[in-house]
């Protein structure tokens, strides 16, 4: 993630189906066909319509529709909960327009059973 935010790359699309394991320690993110490359003055990307992956996304990316590193944090946190579950989907059985409202509340996606609490402190502060 430091390295994308150190290229000014907001990625938008960070999730395990975009992550290739190359061996236990070398990963490789994929798809960058959302992503963004932002100039040296900006902080965020302003996207317009079309399709984006809502429970992939924080709630300032699905109302604002405003990208930024930290957004990609948020992402990075789900990828996380993901591998955790060996392929979980997040949310699952919740529809996409209620997310918000849970996000709103303040809640998040569940403690994966085979996760530490040290590990999933670190997902719930990828924020």
């Amino acid at each position: 993630m430091m390295y994308l935010e150190e290229r000014r790359l907001v990625h938008r699309d960070l999730a395990a189906r975009n992550v290739l394991v190359k061996s236990p320690n070398h990963i490789k993110i994929t798809d960058f066909g959302l992503a963004r490359l932002l100039d040296v003055n900006e902080k965020e990307y302003n996207a317009d319509g079309g399709k984006m992956p809502i429970k992939w996304m924080a709630l300032e990316c699905i109302h604002y529709r405003k990208f930024t590193h930290q957004s990609d944090v948020w992402s990075y946190g789900v990828t996380i909960w993901e591998v955790m579950t060996f392929g979980g989907k997040p949310y699952d059985g919740i529809s996409i327009r209620e997310i918000p409202d849970l996000l709103e509340k303040g809640e998040r996606l569940p403690q994966p059973p085979i996760s530490t609490i040290d590990v999933y402190m670190v997902m719930v502060k990828c924020r």
